[in-house]
């Protein structure tokens, strides 16, 4: 370990380093890979802290060359990411500063998180941010921004001007009264997030670029005008609140939106009743989404409480889409759910995140069809578990052990329905023990079953 320090800082035991020989070039890729762009959930590049322990800051105290090397790199100081919880904004008043001038020309990749700021002269400061922010906005590529209401005004309306090469836009900002928002010149605009009170403007046009789209809205009527707008998405994630009422939905016409391949509905309502208000079954109604490949259901919507509730398989049905993802977290209707993986012969991904329809499922996929397609979601290849109960995993255990060992091979048939790879959400040490442990899956694993944790 002690000869690796020396070698990274310029030397190894004998006063010289193989990496100096290394053209410039080279040296400076591998730079750009210190401070690679990661996603560290859906939407949101993981940039650089202004830290010594991170590159670009670390790179330059290896040796003066390198040093050199990092400060002759403009792209190098592009990537920056300011605030959070430790954020204070006197003191990255300065960092901003050194970054923006270092990374001259490049376009910019900033994350600004000061949403938890409230005192005065702070949000003072965080104001003097955006301002040297907005004064580089031609540079903007990625925007990820969380301010705190005071700070919203300014960067709004810029917003509203055109930033050329602007493709991710990604806004929270605190405060309970709409607020109205017209990104109708930001044209390369292919990436939107906006998780804040607010609106678009009544004479907003068009947004055919955009490919992503994650909402929260504060009203029913905006999340129909956002799919209105952005006619060519194909991904779309929607957050609900329980202040939406969804009733107002059957008033509005079925959009048969073809782009979209990709759909994540979270429904945040109280745990409960069943109230008619907050059934967002009434939304996926007017959809039909001949495209859709990858369907998320996250919903604390009692609907057993219920006799029939069927939205989302009269939805794969009304489409006569093709999934091939499907994931069920929390509380969704039992008939519901195997229904839609009746109807998914294609599926190829399943997740199931409530322990009542781990149950239903084994009942499903392990019904015998006839001869020739002898289950329910025959190229099913892998589930993910992410449960409670260890007799949830027992039932999954066994819906394994069924498939893996119910092949067809004959002169005119070869099929098998195996599922190959299971992935666990252990909540602790002991939640996939049921699973490992189940007479039958050691065997499937010593044949070829790949079990992983679900975070992997």
């Amino acid at each position: 370990m002690s000869n690796s320090s020396n070698i990274l800082q310029g030397g190894d035991v004998d006063g010289y380093s193989p990496i100096h020989k290394l053209p410039p070039e080279l040296l400076g890729k591998i730079f750009h890979h210190c401070a690679s762009h990661q996603k560290c959930w859906p939407g949101v590049i993981r940039l650089p802290n202004p830290s010594v322990r991170e590159a670009p800051l670390k790179l330059g105290r290896i040796c003066r060359s390198w040093r050199q090397l990092v400060l002759s790199d403009p792209s190098l100081w592009s990537r920056l990411w300011l605030g959070g919880d430790m954020g204070r904004p006197r003191n990255d008043l300065v960092t901003l500063d050194e970054w923006l001038a270092r990374s001259q020309l490049t376009p910019l990749w900033l994350a600004i998180n000061y949403v938890a700021v409230s005192d005065d002269d702070d949000v003072e400061y965080v104001n003097r941010i955006m301002a040297k922010v907005i004064s580089h906005s031609e540079r903007w590529k990625y925007l990820d921004l969380n301010l705190p209401s005071p700070c919203k005004g300014p960067i709004l309306t810029q917003l509203s001007k055109r930033s050329p090469n602007l493709e991710f836009l990604h806004i929270r900002i605190t405060g309970e009264e709409p607020v109205k928002i017209d990104l109708s010149s930001q044209t390369s605009l292919i990436d939107l997030s906006l998780r804040a009170p607010v609106q678009f403007a009544s004479n907003h046009s068009a947004m055919r670029n955009i490919r992503t789209i994650r909402m929260v809205f504060p009203s029913l009527n905006d999340y129909f005008l956002c799919l209105d707008l952005c006619s060519s998405v194909e991904e779309v994630h929607y957050t609900f609140y329980n202040n939406i009422d969804f009733r107002p939905s059957i008033s509005e016409p079925i959009r048969i939106l073809p782009s979209i391949t990709t759909v994540a509905l979270i429904a945040n309502t109280n745990f409960g009743e069943y109230e008619e208000s907050l059934d967002f079954g009434f939304f996926l109604e007017r959809l039909q989404l001949p495209r859709l490949r990858e369907l998320e259901i996250d919903s604390s919507l009692p609907t057993e409480e219920i006799e029939s509730w069927l939205y989302v398989s009269d939805l794969l049905k009304r489409s006569n889409a093709h999934l091939e993802t499907f994931r069920a977290r929390f509380l969704l209707h039992g008939s519901d759910f195997c229904d839609c993986l009746r109807q998914s012969p294609h599926l190829k991904i399943l997740l199931v995140g409530s322990d009542y329809i781990a149950e239903r499922m084994l009942q499903t996929l392990t019904a015998q069809l006839n001869s020739e397609k002898p289950f329910v979601c025959p190229q099913l290849q892998r589930i993910e578990l992410d449960l409670y109960s260890p007799s949830a995993y027992e039932i999954v255990a066994e819906l394994v052990v069924q498939r893996w060992h119910s092949e067809v091979n004959d002169a005119q048939l070869s099929f098998s329905s195996r599922i190959r790879s299971v992935a666990l959400s252990a909540y602790n040490k002991y939640t996939d023990e049921p699973f490992i442990n189940y007479p039958g899956i050691s065997q499937c694993i010593k044949d070829g079953l790949v079990v992983t944790s679900l975070d992997d």
